[in-house]
Parts: C-alpha cells; sequence; structure tokens
C-alpha cells in the first residue's frame, strides 16, 4: 500500500506520478547537476581571480549572487529559502563577518512592510476590505461593461491601499461568483474572459502607483539605502510614477475593450448576488470603523511625515495601536500574513548590500561601461526591457533583487541617479500582463478556467509594449521637470 502523509484522507486514492522513468529520473538528475555547477561556483571563488581588479571579497560576493540569481530564476529552492541563503553564505564565505550578516535582516524596510501586511491583515479580517469591494461592484453594475470596469477600477483602487496579490485573492471569489451566477460558459464567454482579465490587470497597474501595492518597491527601497544611502519617500515614489501608471490604467482597459467584445448578458443576477453578499456584511461596525481610521491616519502619516519619523516607525505604531484596541488578535495575524515573503525580502536587501560594500558592483559596471560606449538614455531602454521580460517568467520581487544591486553600480558612471534607476527597475518590475506565472494576479485568473494563453498573448503584449513606451516617454520628458532621472 502507498504511503500517505499524515492528515490526508485514507479513502482518497494514492497518487502515483504515471511519467516514463527516464524522465522523472532526468528531472531529479538534473536538479542535483545545477546544484553541483551551483556548489563549484562557490568553490571557484574562493580560488584565483576571475577578471582583473576583482577583489577576493567582491568576488565571491558575486558567487554568492549568481547562485542565488540562479535559484530564484529556476525555483529550485522556494524564495525565501533562497533568501536565507543570501544571509548565511557571506557569513560562512567571510565576506561579512557574523554580525554584519545577519544585522542586515533587521533593515528598517523588513519592519515597514510587517507593518503593512498587518494593518491589511486587519482590514480583511474586519470585513471593511470586502465591504469597500462589494460596494464598488454594485455600483458599478447597471450592464455588462459597467461590471467589468467595475471589477478593473476597483482591483486597481484597493492596490493602492493593499497588496496586489491580496486584493486579486480577495477579488477572485467574487468575480468567480459573478461568472457562475450569470451562467458564463468557460470555454465562450468574451464577458468571462474579460472579467477575470479586469481583476488581474486592475490589480497588477493600480499595485505599481504607491509604495503599498506590493512588495518590491519597499524592496527596491531597502536595496537603495543599502548600497547608496539615499532613499525614497511615499509622495515621491508616487509623483514620479503618477502620468506613466494612470496612462498605463487607461491603456489597459481599452484594450481589454476591444480584444474582447461583451456578448449580451443581463447582469441583474450578478447585481443581487452583490447585494445578498453586502446584507450579510451588515451595518458597518465599530470596528471596521476603527480600522479604517487607522488605516487611513497611517497613510496620511507616509505622506506627510514618511521622512520625519520614518515609515517603518509609522507602520508598527499603528500596529501597536490596532491591538490596543483589540481590533485583531495575534492568531488571525498569524494565519494572514505570509511570513516566508518577510523572509524574502531580508535576504534580496542583504544580497543587494552585499554588492555594493564589497566593491563587486562597481566591478561589474567598469566591466560593462569598458565593452563600449553606451548613451545614459539607451541603458535606461535596455534596463527597462529586461526588466520587462524577466517579470513575464519570475517573481517581480525576484527581477529587482537580481537587477537593481548591478544597475545601482552603473548608474553613477552613466551619471544617472541612483533614485531614477531604482523607479526604473520596481516600476516595470511589476507590469507583467502575458504569463501566468508572472505574478499570483496572474495565476488567479488563469486558474477561473475562462483563459488560455492564447487569449492573453496579443493584448497582453500589446499593453507590455504601451506601457514600456508611456515610461521611457515619461523619462524622457516627465522626470527631468522633477529632478529625477540625471540625465
Amino acid at each position: 500500500m502507498a504511503l500517505r502523509a499524515k492528515g490526508t484522507d485514507l479513502n482518497a486514492p494514492a497518487k502515483f506520478d504515471r511519467r516514463p522513468l527516464f524522465l522523472v529520473l532526468g528531472e531529479r538528475l538534473v536538479r542535483w547537476l545545477v546544484f553541483g555547477v551551483l556548489a563549484w561556483v562557490l568553490f571557484d571563488s574562493l580560488g584565483e581571480p576571475w577578471g582583473e581588479g576583482l577583489e577576493p571579497k567582491a568576488q565571491r560576493a558575486l558567487a554568492i549572487f549568481f547562485v542565488c540569481v540562479a535559484l530564484w530564476v529556476l525555483h529550485l529552492l522556494p524564495l525565501m529559502i533562497t533568501s536565507l541563503l543570501a544571509i548565511v553564505l557571506p557569513v560562512a564565505m567571510g565576506v561579512v563577518t557574523r554580525d554584519e550578516g545577519f544585522a542586515l535582516f533587521g533593515n528598517h524596510v523588513v519592519f515597514f512592510l510587517l507593518g503593512v501586511f498587518i494593518l491589511a491583515a486587519a482590514l480583511a479580517d474586519c470585513g471593511l476590505a470586502e465591504r469597500i469591494t462589494l460596494t464598488a461592484l454594485r455600483l458599478s453594475g447597471g450592464s455588462p461593461r459597467k461590471l467589468s470596469l467595475g471589477v478593473f477600477l476597483t482591483g486597481a483602487g484597493m492596490s493602492t491601499i493593499m497588496s496586489e496579490h491580496a486584493v486579486a485573492a480577495m477579488l477572485f471569489p467574487i468575480v468567480l461568483e459573478i461568472a457562475r451566477v450569470l451562467e458564463l460558459d468557460t470555454r465562450r464567454s468574451n464577458l468571462g474572459r474579460l472579467l477575470f482579465l479586469s481583476m488581474s490587470w486592475g490589480c497588477i497597474t493600480g499595485g505599481v502607483l504607491t509604495i503599498l501595492g506590493g512588495g518590491r518597491v519597499p524592496l527596491a527601497i531597502g536595496i537603495l539605502e543599502q548600497t547608496t544611502g539615499e532613499t525614497m519617500r511615499f509622495s515621491e515614489w508616487t509623483l514620479g510614477i503618477l502620468p506613466a501608471g494612470l496612462l498605463t490604467l487607461a491603456v489597459a482597459y481599452t484594450i481589454l475593450a476591444l480584444f474582447f467584445p461583451i456578448e449580451k448578458t443581463a447582469v441583474a443576477p450578478a447585481e443581487e448576488f452583490l447585494r445578498q453578499r453586502e446584507r450579510k456584511l451588515g451595518l458597518l461596525s465599530m470596528r471596521e470603523k476603527l480600522v479604517g481610521g487607522i488605516v487611513a491616519a497611517t497613510i496620511l502619516a507616509w505622506i506627510v511625515e514618511g521622512h520625519g519619523w520614518g515609515i517603518a516607525e509609522i507602520s508598527l505604531f499603528a500596529v501597536v495601536i490596532i491591538f490596543s484596541l483589540k481590533l485583531i488578535t495575534w492568531r488571525k495575524v498569524e494565519e494572514l500574513v505570509n511570513w516566508g515573503v518577510l523572509l524574502m525580502y531580508g535576504g534580496a536587501i542583504s544580497l543587494g548590500f552585499l554588492l555594493s560594500r564589497t566593491g563587486a558592483a562597481a566591478w561589474v559596471a567598469r566591466k560593462v561601461l569598458e565593452s563600449g560606449e553606451i548613451s545614459p538614455f539607451v541603458f535606461v531602454a535596455v534596463l527597462a526591457a529586461i526588466a520587462l521580460l524577466l517579470t513575464e517568467a519570475i517573481s517581480n520581487s525576484a527581477v529587482v533583487s537580481v537587477l537593481l544591486p548591478v544597475a545601482l553600480g552603473l548608474a553613477g558612471p552613466l551619471g544617472l541617479s541612483p533614485k531614477g534607476v531604482t523607479y526604473i527597475v520596481a516600476m516595470i518590475s511589476g507590469l507583467g500582463f502575458v504569463l501566468p506565472m508572472g505574478t499570483p494576479a496572474n495565476t488567479l485568473a488563469f486558474s477561473s478556467g475562462y483563459l488560455r494563453v492564447r487569449h492573453v498573448v496579443v493584448p497582453g503584449l500589446l499593453l507590455d509594449l504601451a506601457a514600456y513606451l508611456l515610461f521611457l516617454a515619461m523619462i524622457k520628458w516627465y522626470w527631468p521637470l522633477i529632478g529625477v532621472s540625471g540625465f
């Protein structure tokens, strides 16, 4: 009898891997071969210099960076476990001292994210996030087009105050139930495809407008601080992103409307479903009012005093107030907060600092610049294109971890401001519209059964291109007006 893990259903049939034996063994062999190659890279970095002018510690830092990037891209280990490796390896290989290596995990951006995650958990647990979502969707009803636009704008709006991943997870079951009550055919319904793409694309495009839309922006700011000593305010980010971000929102829904013409569908059943969900929530409770007030005050404090008081301090102070008023329990926080994400960001920030501290990033920058003349704007265009391509295939936080440390090393010699480079990587890495693996919002949309990759390739690539061109235009003509780009 096949063994089952503890807690599984004993009556369920055992699951076997029915692929040919050579495929199963080959997959495992390749995995261990890759591990062997990565181990050899680390060992080789302890020996002869790889290039002229490369210091021993910088060489080891580059080896650790290469190993972590390979593990992130190939998904041979969970992202957060690779990030732990990024903390442990520099200490084990003598690149930094034990105190320096583990202290990097205490970067204030990690604690800012902790506060943001707990505040988002409180919004979800008290029901206020769902109430806002349901109200917005119900008010946008009246026709299929308005309903899809409501889903799009609700996802975008909520993603400015919560992680786009959390918003997509909250919206998904609601949109799925709307599709069910409207009896939309999973194989033929353009409205079904439109609703789920409106959900994912709304969350993605709205998530770039503020630093709360996803972990990649705080991660990028943390790498910027550890590498250069500079930082970026809450309001600075939004000011620098707003034109391209809003135009991308408009272009995204325009493309959806053009590629997914809606069949005639009565939306009354969907409106009734939303009303029923709202009725179950009852009247706005005092708990919801208090949580909403605290979150609003916290966002205002980030905007007005984030640079003075510190965004991490404001986040944690808000968390203390939430718990002091007993608006959420620690058990709920344990259930709702993704603790592994914090591990990932701590390790990624440490890796960026490592490349800067040892001179590894500067050495790479010199080698790139020695290979030929490159103008600042061409560098920006290439960097943005690489970020856009990578984010379709791997986690956007992994893209930031891979590209930003090296890009910051090149910023100085090219006359670019470090903040400008941080904007480029952090924003573009959040805009993956085609493939399901790029972001959880896309993954959820594809899991609905209404979408196939062939439905999304052309409109998604068009939106990728439009966002890319809008962003380059913003860099060229808008950023000089606010003093960001440095060229």
